[in-house]
Formats: C-alpha cells, sequence, structure tokens
C-alpha cells in the first residue's frame, strides 16, 4: 500500500474526470473513495481480500487528514510542538470475544468514555484483534436500555469494525487520545500467542473470515496499515502498539520463541520494523509502540539479574537497537507485580525497597535516551504484596519523572489485575485509584484527587 503524493491540482482533475467518466466505479472503487475522501491516504484493496478488514461495503467518511503531528523529541511526547503526558488507562474487549469493549452490557458507551475523562484520564489503550476489522456480528455484545432509557443507540445494526469506529471516534470527540494495540491474532479471553502470525485453529472463536486458517505476518501488517489509514483524519489517534506482550512459547520447537535480532522469521525486531514502515508510509502523523519480547530474547546483551514480564524485554536495545525513526518511536514495556506473575527479587529479604534496583536494570534506563509509556501494570490491589508493590511502583515513575503509562484495566473482568471498575461497572475501586491518582496529578495538576 503506498501513501499517494500528489498536487492539490491532481487531485482536482482526477477527482474531475472520475465524476465525468462513462466507466462505471465499482463496489470496491467507490467505497475507497468514499471512505478516503478528497485528502486522505488512499486504502487500496483487493476484492473480498480478508486482510484488508474491507469485505463489504462498510467504510468510515473522512473528509480530510488530521493535521495533529505526532513525535518524539529528547524522549518526551510531542503534539504540534507541544508536550504531552499519556495518562492512560486499558479499555478492553474488542481483542476477546465481544469484539467490543466490555460493559456495554449494562452502560451507554458515551457515557462509560465520560467517566473515563472525569476521572482524568486523558488517553485510552485500546486492544483488538483481526476478527473485529472483518465485520463481525456484535448484536449479542451490548444491551439497548438501561436503567434510564436507551442506550448504546447508535451500536445497533452495526458489525465489529463500524462499532470500533463509533467508539474510537467517541473517544476522539471527547479529546482522549487513542492507542490501538494489535493485541493478539486469537480473539478469545485468555489465549494469548507469544508472535504476531500463526494457527488460527488454536483459539476457541469461529475464524472463516480467513481464507486459510493461518493468520500470516503479512496479514498483521495489512491489519496494522489498515487501522492506520483508516483512522487517518482524527485528531487525537496518535499511535499504534504493534504486538502485544511478544514473548516465548513454552513448546517443544524452538521457532515458538520470539527473540530480538538475528532476522529470522521469529525476529520480532525484524518485523517491528518492517511493520513501522509500512505504517508511516501510510500515516506518518502517528506514532510507533514497541514492546520487548520475553525474559529468553536470544540476544548477548540480555539482562540476567532480573526475569522480564512478556513483551517487556527491551534489552536488545542495547546492542541492537531498532531501526524506526527515532521521532516516531515510543518504547512499551509491561511490568506486573505479584497478582500476576511472582518474580524471584519478590521473596528478596529487602522487598520492596529493592523494587525500584529492578525496575532501573529493567527498564528505567531507557529513558531519557528514549520516549518510554509503559503500556501495562497493576493489580488486584487487596493482598499486602500487591499493594506494596504498587504503591512503590507509583512513587518509583513519580520519582523518575515518568508520565506516559497506561493502567490495565478499566473493566473489573480481568481476571488477575481486576479494574478501575468494581463489579457493578459503575463504582470506582477508591483504594486503587487513590494510589494511581498520586501518579496522575503529579503528571497533570488538573487531575483532582478525591
Amino acid at each position: 500500500m503506498e501513501k499517494l503524493k500528489v498536487t492539490l491540482c491532481l487531485l482536482l482533475v482526477c477527482f474531475w474526470m472520475a465524476c465525468s467518466s462513462s466507466e462505471p466505479q465499482s463496489t470496491e472503487e467507490a467505497s475507497q473513495n468514499e471512505s478516503a475522501g478528497l485528502f486522505s491516504p488512499l486504502i487500496q484493496t483487493n476484492d473480498n481480500d480478508p486482510t484488508t478488514g474491507n469485505t463489504t461495503s462498510s467504510r468510515r467518511t473522512s473528509s480530510s487528514v488530521s493535521d495533529a503531528d505526532y513525535h518524539v523529541n529528547n524522549g518526551k511526547i510531542y503534539k504540534d510542538g507541544e508536550e504531552i503526558r499519556l495518562i492512560g488507562i486499558n479499555v478492553n474487549g474488542f481483542e476477546e470475544n465481544e469484539l467490543l469493549i466490555h460493559g456495554l452490557h449494562t452502560r451507554d458507551y458515551k457515557e462509560m468514555i465520560s467517566q473515563i475523562k472525569g476521572l482524568g484520564f486523558n488517553a485510552v489503550r485500546l486492544p483488538f484483534c483481526p476478527a473485529a476489522l472483518k465485520e463481525q456480528d456484535i448484536s449479542s455484545s451490548f444491551a439497548t436500555s438501561g436503567s434510564s432509557g436507551a442506550i448504546n443507540s447508535e451500536l445497533v445494526g452495526k458489525n465489529s469494525l463500524e462499532a470500533l469506529d463509533v467508539i474510537v471516534e467517541e473517544f476522539n470527540s471527547q479529546e482522549i487520545f487513542v492507542l490501538l494495540d494489535h493485541h493478539k491474532y486469537l480473539c478469545d479471553y485468555w489465549t494469548i500467542p507469544g508472535l504476531w502470525y500463526g494457527d488460527l485453529s488454536e483459539g476457541s472463536m469461529d475464524h472463516s473470515w480467513d481464507d486459510d486458517g493461518f493468520y500470516s505476518e503479512e496479514e498483521w501488517i495489512d491489519d496494522l496499515v489498515f487501522v492506520a489509514g483508516r483512522y487517518a483524519d482524527l485528531e487525537f489517534f496518535m499511535g499504534i502498539d504493534l504486538k502485544n506482550e511478544p514473548h516465548e512459547i513454552f513448546s517443544s520447537a524452538d521457532t515458538a520463541h520470539a527473540v530480538w535480532g538475528g532476522g529470522g522469521a521469529n525476529d520480532w525486531k525484524r518485523a517491528a520494523e518492517e511493520a513501522a514502515e509500512a505504517i508511516l508510509d501510510v500515516n506518518d502523523n502517528i506514532l510507533i509502540f514497541v514492546e520487548g519480547v520475553g525474559s529468553h530474547s536470544g540476544h548477548s546483551c540480555t539482562n540476567t539479574l532480573y526475569n522480564h514480564n512478556w513483551g517487556g524485554n527491551l534489552d536488545g536495545m542495547k546492542c541492537d537497537p531498532l531501526d524506526i525513526d527515532p521521532t516516531k518511536l515510543v518504547l512499551s514495556p509491561h511490568i506486573y507485580g505479584p497478582d500476576v506473575h511472582v518474580q524471584p527479587y519478590f521473596s528478596d529479604a529487602s522487598y520492596p525497597s529493592n523494587l525500584p534496583t529492578a525496575w532501573e536494570d529493567l527498564f528505567g534506563y531507557l529513558s531519557p535516551d528514549y520516549a518510554l509509556a509503559i503500556g501495562e501494570f497493576g493489580g488486584m490491589y487487596d493482598s499486602t504484596a500487591d499493594i506494596e508493590w504498587q504503591d512503590t511502583f507509583v512513587d518509583y515513575m513519580i520519582s523518575q519523572d515518568l508520565c506516559s503509562f497506561f493502567y490495565w484495566d478499566w473493566s473489573p473482568w480481568s481476571g488477575d489485575t481486576g479494574g478501575i471498575l468494581e463489579g457493578d461497572w459503575v463504582s470506582v475501586d477508591e483504594d486503587k485509584f487513590e494510589n494511581l491518582c498520586r501518579l496522575m496529578s503529579y503528571c497533570d495538576s488538573s487531575v483532582v484527587c478525591e
């Protein structure tokens, strides 16, 4: 796919010729022109190509490409020349069976997004899976009536891709920065593949949208390019997280491991570089978020003192750094405490005072040479060990002035972390949020912690 670089005059001439031609447009060509608008990047697709997420005529209509420019300088993130701090929350669901953000079985999406903003979050990381782009049925994933009347009326009759449009546009209209996260190719509740490509039959959901039942690296890149172009006109669409938590898979096949470097099929560094180039060729206004691999990276500069979480190992940046435009690159490791995975250093007699030293060795050293945004952290916040971990982590982030992050999770359905919301999908977990709000209010003085 290419970004068409033409002058205004040529565009107007081509537009006039298309309108006056006696040759009828194909359905696909018409939908492309409708979606792209006169000045949008043209998304070129093949008829019924499942990798494009466009197997029917469902397309957004945009009138222009956003003028908003996101870039990185000296480890800071900027929008149109002004520094921004991403005080974010993960809002999941488009990567799971519902193919829609969670909570709409009982709440209206606009009202819930307003609550997110009202709490002081100015950014969301929005996980999705390929099936969400393939126009799947979501009629059972949301309610249309609530205690106060009709809800989610704009979603009625929409498929999964159209619903993604609605949700992304609402975040944009409420001026909340949107990071789209290609979470996994298997769209179910529990499976998180270590690679960005693989056999779709490993998951529990129907995958008839794919011709051969195998999600390829090419399809992955096509889907990333698709969303980069589809939402290019939205001012607050600021980036794409290429792949959630690349990691080792505990199987007998060494080739099942995501590694950093080497140039092979499972080289995450190579794949990330190729994906970034394709995305920026279509939409060079946004940022590229890259996570690390797992503990077993496959290179010689691995930190051997501390184990990494999945997606957390960016040690390869020390000896084999990413060849991605540094003005567009954000490193986004994941880090978790004992509620998610118990690390050996959690048992040290000095816990939790030993944690800042571990975090500095695991990811802190990357700043300020690179822009750093923690893509996931969190926990239940109901045990002494996890409370100590989260309290100390917030202290560390403040002490290092690390002010771009995405807490996991908004949804109370997250099995090992819970959410900012309680099980009623309305009440806030006050203790958990009070701690997180210390970081939020430090990073943005307009955030008020009650």
